[in-house]
This record gives structure tokens, C-alpha cells and sequence, in this order.
């Protein structure tokens, strides 16, 4: 039988092709043997062509291998044999040794010059070099750790993507993405739950439609600052919900319009509504209790104001009643009568501390205080009453303690007096014993702890009431304490002087058996010593051919300044209110006007500001006399213009001390040295030097005595101060301005005595003198 051969055509195709192929007809002779396997075998086509295939190579008779290829012969499916199958359908050795590592792939195959089937050999040559395995593995190494880090790197986008919308989803806040020109393009889902936004149902509108409208422009201009300078911001704006209600939104603004995939304004606000509220429901009631704090204010005011002002005549009287009196009986009504009045003034002064500490207000002021003149000071004062009642009273101070220490003398002497009243009124018999120690707590000695002790054999306190009797307007309980009547106010108010000096008072006592108050004051420091030299006699004041208005909606007032100045030679001139003031002032020209502050019709404040504001009467100094002795009552009446301010009720001494500070007068007056004045028409007016002498005054004063001033503010060594007043007082006699030169020796006078509330009071009254010097320069 002749054998059939592929046309031209096909092979030419078959012997191109980069693997080997060949073709058997269903007897397993060879039909082609493309090039490929003839390199790869080193037989030719021709060898081959029409000769068996299972003849040179007799493992494909092999029955596995002749199953399948008959079932492909048959128009089965290819049939597969790979090199882990069998090594080799076509044995080829390699250029070093060895056989090629193939991979054959058996087809039935038709050909158009073959009138029966025919199976197709396509071999593969699955062999590859060292080299190229090296670099394929190194690929594949790389491939693999590219998807590896690809991979985590899905797994970390989708992490975040998940931690992203875990908090937006389930945080409180609101999260919203928008454009430079406001327009949303991310809103978190929590705006369904507050403002009632559906997810992405505010996307492509504009954010500020959704704000108050007074909240626009604020919001407007803060997204321009952010644009321009990148820097975070936070503002608190009202964002409208889905229901038309507004609700405060506290937004934090960042900028990552720079951000190479986001691009946006982020806005993070978190709902501070019920805040907002709390806020405004705390200011209403704020603004109540502050109301309430204004009402309790202007009663005390009002109150101490009531009480002074009749109480400034009893004591006023009372204070010249005790000159004029000689009868011993008499002199001693006279004497309970002041201690009453006194007594009354000091529980007035009691409430107002008290609302003073609540408010915060109170500040203390140390000055030098002789601790053993005030403790014989307190002795005289209850020796009276401790006598009548048979007590025994002691006083046992340390021997080696500083004479001369800075505290708070007036508060200081206030606690004691309201314990040693207390000893006093819950002893019946035995004795009552004040007891002063310390101990130094620095290396120079000029800090230390003072210990001061009020023991009495009195009633006692119970345990359980030892700490409720340090509260406001609360007494004992027992039965021992009836009887016993007085307002709750001394142990509260001296407990707050006390901490607010640093210290602590603290109760020991048993009932029926006495008890002991001790107040410690940790940090007490030491002051200078004053020279003991000899206070001067107070004196009738001697004022010929002065004229004093007096001002005072009060006549029993009126009358106490005309008797306080009787035999003085001044002419005294009354008015009853602001407007009579104005009236006689104009009339009469007075050298100097005493002006109550409140008064009806026109009050002072008043009339002394239309005064000020007439030039020919503005020279005259104007003394504030009033009942209403506040720190703020003295600094408004100081700005309206007046040149002096005196509390009532006051004594005579003091009057008189206040007129010589305005006034020059022919003699000696309280004491004061002072030039002699010569007395011209009733019209004489305050006096007054030249404008360019006052210049030259003004600019002596503003130089070391205002520095020593200034730093006598918050210590006032008696050394200082009376260089301070030693300084002044020449000031004064050589410029020929006796205002100053008196308030020189007023205070060199005051330093004597130790006199603190004097000492502060004329150190006050420093920068109203300097005023006036002034205004005689304009």
C-alpha cells in the first residue's frame, strides 16, 4: 500500500514551529518529523517516514499508554503525558549530558492527504538551565513577595476602611468632607441620629445653608483663614436638623485640601446643645444670685449706713458729755452709753466682714503691731467687767517675744475681743487666763509662730457642739448656756480672720469644767521697733477767720461739728442738702466744705461735681463726712472730686486732724506746728502757690516720696514710714503748702503711737494730696 504525505502546505507550518511534532496514522507509522525533532532526537524525517514509532520506542506499547491513545484515536481527548508521567516519549540527550525533560501532548489529528485517522505528537521541551532557574525563582520569589506585601496591603486598606466606618458609623460626633467653596462630599452617618440626615443625603449642598444665619459670616470668614494659612481652627455654630430645630455644634476645622487623595475641608463637631443650655440656665442663675448678693449688699450698706448715722450722734455727744460731766455717777452713764454705742457699731461691723469673707472680698492688711500694748489694751478694757463678776484675770507673755511683729492688727484685735467677750459672758466664777508664746521657724529669726491661748473656768462645750458653735449665727444648746443670748457671729467671724491670716483656731473644752481657744499663726514675721518718743496732747483746735461749710441732712449732726469746733474761732455755715450747699458756697466762699454723701434731693456726689466744675469755687477742699465708710463709697467720692474722706461715726481728735489737713491755722493745732495765716475778707480761699512753685512741688513728690510710698503698699516698717513723713512734712514747709506739711506730721505724729489705722489711712490719703498738687499745675 502506498504511504500518504501531508501536502506542502502543512509542512511547512509543522517544521516552523518551535516544539516537536509528529504524526503517526493509526498503525503508529510516522506520517512527519518536523525539524524540532530531529535536532532534539538526531534522527531524520527521512529515517523516520513510514516506519513504526513503537519500533523505536517500545514503551509506547505499554498498555496505559495505548489505552489512551486509542481512545484519542478514537476522537477522544488529547491525551497528556508530562515528565513526572514518564521522562521521555522521544529520548534527546543534553549538550552536557542527560535527557530532556518533556511534556508530549497527543491529539487525533486529520489530514487532508491522509484518507484515515492520525494521531499528533506535539513535544514540549520542559528543560531550562541552572541559570534560568536561578532567575526564574528569583522571580518567582519577587512575584511572590510583591503579592504578599500586595496583599497586606489590601488587608491594611481594608482594616482601615473598617476601623473608618466602625467610628464614623458608631461615634457620637458628627464627621463632614467639604470643598473650598462649602460644598459637603462626605457626611458620617451619625447625622442621621442628631440633625436626622439621611447617609449622603446632604452631599453636594452647601454647608453653610445648614447654619444659623447669624453664625454665616463667622463660619465664612473662619474657612478664609484656614485657606490661607493652613492652621487648625474651632468655632461653636448652630447647625439646623432635618426638623428646623438648631443645635450648638462645637467644629474643629482641618485643612487637607493639599491631601493627594482627599482634597477636602474636614469639619469634626461634636453636639454640646445640652451644654449650651446648662451654660445659659448657670448664667440665669448666676445672674440671680448675683442679684440676690447686689440685695444683701445694699441692705448691709443701707443698714451700717442707718446705724451710723445716729450712732455718730450718740457717741459724737456722748464724747463731749464725758468732758463736761464731773459727777462720778453721771461720768459713768455717760461711759455706758459710749461702750453701748461702740458695742452696737462692732456687731454691724461683724455682719459686714462676714458678707465681706463670703464674698471673697475681704483682704488683709499687715502692718507693725505691738503685741504687748494690745494685750494691755484688751486687759483695761474687760478689767471693768471682770471685777464686777469677781474674777481673777491673767496675762502671761513670753519674755523673749519680738515687741514689733506685721499682722492685721484690727482683725487681730477683733478675734480677741470676741473670744475674751466670750470668756467674760459664759464665766461665773474662777479666773480667765490669756496666754502668748512663739517659736522661730527661720535661721535669722525673723519668722516664727505665735501662739496665742483664752482660757476660762466658764461652762464649757459639749464635744459634739465644739465645731457647730464656729458656725454662722449658731450657740450653744445646753442648758448651761441659757441665759446666755448674743447674735453667733464672733467665733464664725473670728475663725475666717484667723485662716485668712494662714492660721487656725481650734477648740478644747469639757462641760462645766472651762475652755481654751487657741489661735496659731504659723508665718508671723518681725517688724522695726518704733522710737519711743512722746505722743503730743490733743488741743482745741484754733481756727480765727476760718469758714467751714458743714453739710448734713442731719441736724443733731450739724449741731456735733458746731460743738466739736466750739471755742475755735472758725464760723461755722450749715446746709441740709446738696442744693442749700451749692447755694451757701457761692454765698459765703468757704475755706473748706464738710459734705454728706447722701442726702435727698441732690446728694453730695453730686453737688461736689457741679462745685469741681465751677472755676471759682473748685479750689476749695471738699471733706466727704459720711456714714457710708466703704472702700467703694470713699473711691467714688474721691472721682467726683472730693479732697478727704471721714467715716462716721467719728470722734473729735479725728475731725479736727482731717480740717488742719486743708487748713493753715495762726497756732498749734492737735499738736500740728503750722504756719500762721494772715485773715483776710470772710471770702478767703484754700491755699493755693504758684503755678510754677506747684510744678516744681509736683515734680519733688512724683520722685523719692512716691517710690518710698509705693513700696510702703504692702509692708509699712514704722522706720519708712516716718522717712516718708519726715520727707513730706519739709516738702511741704519749704514750698509753703501746710496740706502737706500737715499730713507730714500727722503721720510722724502716728507712728508715735503705733497708731496702724491711722498710719493707713494717712498713707491713703497720699495720692488725693498728690492730685491736687496736680491740678494747680494746669
Amino acid at each position: 500500500m502506498k504511504r500518504s504525505v501531508p501536502s506542502s502546505s502543512e509542512l511547512a507550518l509543522l517544521h516552523q514551529v518551535p516544539f516537536g511534532v509528529c504524526v503517526v496514522d493509526q498503525n503508529y507509522e510516522v506520517v512527519l518529523w518536523n525539524r524540532r525533532l530531529e535536532e532534539w532526537t538526531g534522527k531524520l524525517q527521512n529515517e523516520m517516514l513510514g516506519r513504526s514509532l513503537q519500533e523505536r520506542f517500545p514503551h509506547l506499547k505499554d498498555k496505559r499508554y495505548l489505552r489512551r491513545l486509542e481512545a484519542t484515536l478514537a476522537g477522544g481527548p488529547p491525551s497528556v503525558f508530562s515528565a513526572q508521567l514518564h521522562p521521555y516519549f522521544f529520548p534527546s540527550p543534553l549538550p552536557g549530558g542527560g535527557l530532556r525533560q518533556q511534556q508530549t501532548v497527543v491529539s487525533s489529528l486529520p489530514f487532508s492527504s491522509l484518507n484515515r485517522k492520525a494521531l499528533l505528537f506535539t513535544v514540549e521541551d520542559l528543560t531550562v538551565s541552572a541559570q534560568q532557574l536561578e532567575r526564574i525563582a528569583g522571580l518567582r520569589r519577587e512575584a511572590v513577595k510583591e503579592i504578599e506585601e500586595r496583599k497586606r496591603a489590601e488587608q491594611a486598606l481594608a482594616d482601615e476602611k473598617e476601623r473608618f466606618r466602625c467610628l464614623t458609623e458608631n461615634s457620637l460626633d458628627l464627621t463632614l468632607a467639604m470643598t473650598e467653596d462649602s460644598a459637603v462630599l462626605y457626611q458620617s452617618p451619625s447625622h442621621k441620629d442628631l440633625l436626622g440626615y439621611d447617609h449622603g443625603e446632604l452631599e453636594g449642598t452647601c454647608v453653610v445653608d445648614l447654619l444659623h444665619p447669624q453664625d454665616r459670616s463667622e463660619f465664612c470668614e473662619l474657612v478664609s483663614d484656614l485657606l490661607r494659612d493652613r492652621k487648625p481652627r474651632s468655632l461653636i455654630c448652630r447647625f439646623r436638623s432635618l426638623q428646623g430645630e438648631y443645635r450648638f455644634m462645637e467644629c474643629n476645622f482641618s485643612d487637607l485640601t493639599g491631601h493627594p487623595s482627599l482634597q477636602a475641608i474636614v469639619i469634626h463637631s461634636r453636639d454640646i446643645t445640652k451644654r449650651k443650655r446648662a451654660e445659659e440656665e448657670l448664667k440665669k442663675a448666676m445672674e440671680i444670685a448675683n442679684a440676690a448678693t447686689r440685695a444683701k449688699s445694699e441692705f448691709l450698706a443701707n443698714m451700717s449706713h442707718e446705724i451710723r448715722t445716729p450712732m455718730n450722734a450718740v457717741l459724737g455727744f456722748a464724747e463731749l458729755l464725758d468732758t463736761l460731766v464731773e459727777d462720778p455717777r453721771q461720768k459713768s452713764h455717760v461711759k455706758a452709753i459710749k461702750a453701748g454705742g461702740k458695742a452696737l457699731l462692732a456687731l454691724i461691723d461683724q455682719v459686714l466682714d462676714l458678707s465681706k469673707i463670703e464674698a471673697g472680698k475681704m483682704e488683709l492688711s499687715r502692718q507693725p503691731l505691738d503685741l504687748r500694748s494690745m494685750f494691755t489694751e484688751l486687759l483695761e478694757v474687760f478689767s471693768i467687767q471682770v471685777s464686777k463678776k469677781g474674777l481673777s484675770l491673767e496675762l502671761e507673755i513670753q519674755p523673749d517675744l519680738p515687741r514689733t511683729m506685721m499682722l492685721d492688727g484690727p482683725r487681730l484685735r477683733q478675734v480677741l475681743y470676741n473670744l475674751m467677750g466670750n470668756a467674760v459672758k459664759f464665766t461665773e466664777r474662777g479666773d480667765i487666763r490669756i496666754g502668748v508664746g512663739w517659736r522661730k521657724r527661720s535661721e535669722n529669726g525673723k519668722q516664727f509662730e505665735l501662739d496665742i491661748a483664752v482660757e476660762d473656768t466658764g461652762i464649757g462645750i459639749p464635744l459634739d457642739e465644739q465645731e457647730r458653735i464656729f458656725e454662722a449665727f449658731t450657740q450653744q444648746k445646753t442648758s448651761l448656756a441659757e441665759g446666755f443670748h448674743g447674735t453667733g457671729l464672733g467665733l464664725t467671724i473670728s475663725r475666717r480672720f484667723v485662716q485668712l491670716m494662714g492660721g487656725e483656731i481650734t477648740v478644747q473644752s469639757r462641760l462645766g469644767r472651762g475652755s481654751v481657744f487657741r489661735i496659731l499663726l504659723p508665718n508671723v514675721e518681725t517688724a522695726e521697733p518704733a522710737c519711743p518718743e512722746e505722743r503730743a496732747q490733743e488741743g482745741t483746735p484754733k481756727l480765727p477767720g476760718l469758714r467751714i461749710l458743714v453739710v448734713d441732712d442731719t441736724k443733731s449732726n450739724l449741731i456735733l461739728v458746731e460743738e466739736f469746733l466750739q471755742g475755735s474761732g472758725a464760723q461755722i455755715v450749715t446746709a441740709r442738702n446738696g442744693r442749700e450747699a451749692l447755694e451757701r458756697a457761692r454765698e459765703r466762699i468757704p475755706d473748706l466744705i464738710l459734705m454728706d454723701l447722701r442726702m435727698p434731693g441732690m446728694d453730695g456726689f453730686e453737688a461736689v461735681s457741679i462745685l469741681k466744675a465751677d472755676t471759682s469755687l473748685n479750689t476749695i477742699p471738699i471733706v466727704a463726712i459720711t456714714a457710708s465708710a466703704t472702700e467703694s463709697t470713699r473711691r467714688r467720692a474721691m472721682d467726683v472730686g472730693c479732697d478727704g474722706f471721714l467715716a462716721k461715726p467719728f470722734q473729735r481728735s479725728a475731725l479736727c486732724s482731717t480740717i488742719v489737713r486743708f487748713l493753715d491755722s495762726p497756732s498749734t493745732v492737735l499738736g500740728h506746728k503750722v504756719q500762721k495765716k494772715t485773715v483776710m475778707a470772710p471770702a478767703a480761699n484754700p491755699p493755693v502757690i504758684p503755678k510754677q512753685r506747684a510744678t516744681e512741688l509736683l515734680s519733688a513728690l512724683e520722685g523719692e516720696p512716691s517710690e518710698r510710698w509705693r513700696g510702703l503698699q504692702t509692708r509699712q516698717p514704722i522706720g519708712e514710714v516716718k522717712e516718708l513723713a519726715a520727707e513730706i512734712r519739709e516738702l511741704g514747709k519749704s514750698f509753703g503748702f501746710l496740706p502737706l506739711q500737715s499730713l507730714g506730721s500727722d503721720l510722724f505724729e502716728a507712728t508715735h503711737g503705733f497708731d496702724v489705722e491711722r498710719i493707713h489711712d494717712l498713707l491713703g490719703s497720699y495720692p488725693d494730696l498728690l492730685q491736687k498738687v496736680r491740678r494747680m499745675t494746669v
